[in-house]
């Protein structure tokens, strides 16, 4: 169950599922796709794959080759399997090891956050601002919770309103809080830990 609601929040285009790769359905040129296959001779001519990164290299090189005008494309035909996460722990510890890597890649290469990236931080930002000043007692913080639950509900029935176990569909909402939070967590712990370095 947990498993499925992974894949159903990773497949979400208003959530987690916005890059291309992440729909079967869309194909053509990309920022990035998951496990490329490129010409050796492209990879040579812009450095290879950045050792420095332990995350995002593939990102990275993805960028590198766009910058020098090569176009990254996705084959919506292909087949590539993916084995989700089947645990809520197991979510939480992966994104926050990619929020991690995510501020050492923007630190590493002097490149900044996309504007999904800057929305959700922004969001994150206010959204911790507007708790600490608006939520005084438990009967707001209750408003807040189910507020942000009738969100996320909606959010994911947008995306897929076929699934009809509400087990799966808790597993999402629970799964994309989780990388959501985790990656967000993960961004500033790596962002204090650069401000000390």
């Amino acid at each position: 169950v947990v498993a499925r609601g992974v894949a159903r929040a990773l497949a979400n285009p208003w959530a987690l599922g916005a890059p291309a790769y992440r729909r079967t359905s869309t194909g053509g040129a990309v920022d990035t796709v998951y496990l490329g296959a490129f010409r050796r001779s492209e990879v040579l001519a812009v450095g290879g794959y950045d050792v420095r990164l332990d995350a995002n290299e593939d990102f990275d090189l993805a960028q590198r080759l766009r910058d020098r005008g090569l176009v990254v494309w996705l084959e919506a035909e292909l087949v590539v399997p993916y084995e989700a996460r089947t645990s809520i722990g197991a979510v939480w510890q992966q994104y926050l090891a990619f929020g991690r890597s995510k501020m050492r890649f923007w630190r590493v290469t002097g490149r900044r956050p996309n504007g999904r990236q800057v929305l959700a931080l922004t969001a994150a930002g206010a959204g911790v601002a507007a708790a600490v000043i608006w939520v005084r007692d438990v009967e707001r913080a209750a408003v807040v919770v189910l507020g942000g639950l009738a969100a996320a509900a909606a959010v994911d029935h947008l995306a897929d309103p076929s699934e009809r176990s509400p087990a799966v569909r808790a597993a999402t909402i629970a799964a994309n809080g989780a990388a959501i939070g985790a990656w967000l967590s993960g961004v500033l712990v790596e962002a204090v830990r650069s401000e000390r370095v």
